[in-house]
């Protein structure tokens, strides 16, 4: 009987901490920059936007976008849009030094914050025309997309 009383009330507190879990999911947009589908970025592709892969070394190697610039992202900050990017390291200087240069930056899934944070980052160095591909490399190459290797 003891043993109910304290399991129960344990599974309750386990349970509530469930939809915090499922709060990992990037935000559905990101001020000053333009949320777009795999459709759109493909279009971006053709017209001769700069895409940046944010995913680690293994993953862009089994697969990237054709001509995307693999950028690593050290995250520190907390997953959160308020992150703070000081604690975050980012090659910014791997942007081009044209600030209306169209940009494109994804990461693996909607669940990937370093595409997020380097969009804002982007944003908030001045960049003009940054896009976010928030579905990421999945959407992509789900959609049948060219993949390079």
């Amino acid at each position: 009987m003891l043993h109910k009383i304290f399991c129960i009330p344990l599974v309750i507190v386990l349970l509530a901490g469930l939809p915090a879990l499922a709060l990992s999911a990037t935000p559905q947009a990101l001020q000053g920059a333009v949320v777009i589908t795999s459709s759109q970025a493909a279009d971006l592709h053709e017209n001769g936007a700069r895409f940046f892969d944010l995913r680690t070394a293994d993953l862009f190697a089994r697969g990237h976008i054709p001509g995307a610039v693999r950028m690593p992202y050290k995250e520190k900050s907390g997953q959160t849009p308020d992150f703070d990017p000081a604690r975050d390291r980012f090659g910014i200087m791997k942007l081009p030094a044209q600030r209306s240069t169209s940009l494109v930056f994804y990461a693996e899934d909607a669940d990937a914050w370093p595409a997020y944070k380097a969009a804002a980052i982007a944003v908030m160095a001045g960049y003009e025309k940054v896009h976010w591909l928030r579905e990421g490399f999945q959407a992509w190459s789900g959609q049948g997309l060219s993949v390079a290797r």
